[in-house]
């Protein structure tokens, strides 16, 4: 009986993701990162450096729908406030011309880390508003959620916007206010049990140096 139990209904789920379906692939390559970090000693940044990571952000695609639902449920360290979306909601505001839906991909010289990162935000004439950033817990280390804020700060005063975003405060996602902040967001103001984050459009943080490279737009 065990052995067929695999095979029954109530064990096969709706959907399998890209992630899910090669998991035991990524976890190989996870190995050989870490005995290449090992190498580095104490040397983070030089680690850093040797991998080469480059971190695409592009609209969210039908194929990516259920992987971007499943980073809303699974990932609550770096994330902003914790909402959930299903595929049918992303799929709705992806459509949405006053909303952006995006997915960050990672990679480095080992491989594919597959879509870490989720961004939504809510464009207004004077505002872009962050709603949900989030960034997969086992890539925190990369220090690349910081990057993607970066980027999306950058986007919005360019193209004359503030950058705003919304924080939620848990037990777990400190570290993502901290990021927040280092982005350049300071508190503005406090809404229904969450926090108002904005950023000044007249100074800005300062760029910082970053040993990922960002590529956008679809591929």
């Amino acid at each position: 009986m065990a052995p067929r139990l695999p095979d029954r209904a109530e064990f096969q789920p709706a959907q399998v993701t890209e992630e899910a379906s090669r998991r035991r692939a990524l976890y190989r390559t996870e190995w050989r990162r870490r005995e290449a970090e090992e190498e580095f000693g104490e040397d983070r940044q030089a680690f850093l450096a040797s991998l080469d990571l480059v971190m695409r952000l592009r609209p969210a695609t039908e194929d990516d729908l259920s992987r971007a639902s499943e980073l809303t449920v699974r990932t609550h360290q770096l994330n902003s406030t914790g909402l959930t979306y299903d595929a049918d909601e992303l799929r709705a505001l992806s459509a949405s011309p006053d909303h952006q839906v995006r997915v960050a991909r990672l990679s480095d010289r080992f491989g594919d880390y597959g879509i870490i990162g989720l961004a939504v935000t809510e464009l207004t004439p004077a505002d872009s508003i962050l709603r949900l950033m989030l960034m997969s817990c086992r890539v925190a280390s990369r220090g690349v959620g910081g990057v993607l804020l970066n980027h999306l700060v950058k986007e919005a005063l360019g193209e004359g916007r503030r950058p705003v975003a919304h924080f939620v405060p848990t037990d777990v996602n400190r570290n993502m206010l901290v990021t927040l902040r280092f982005a350049g967001y300071r508190p503005v103001a406090t809404e229904e049990g969450h926090m108002v984050l904005a950023v000044d459009q007249d100074r800005p943080a300062p760029a910082h140096h970053s040993h990922t490279r960002v590529i956008t737009g679809v591929e």
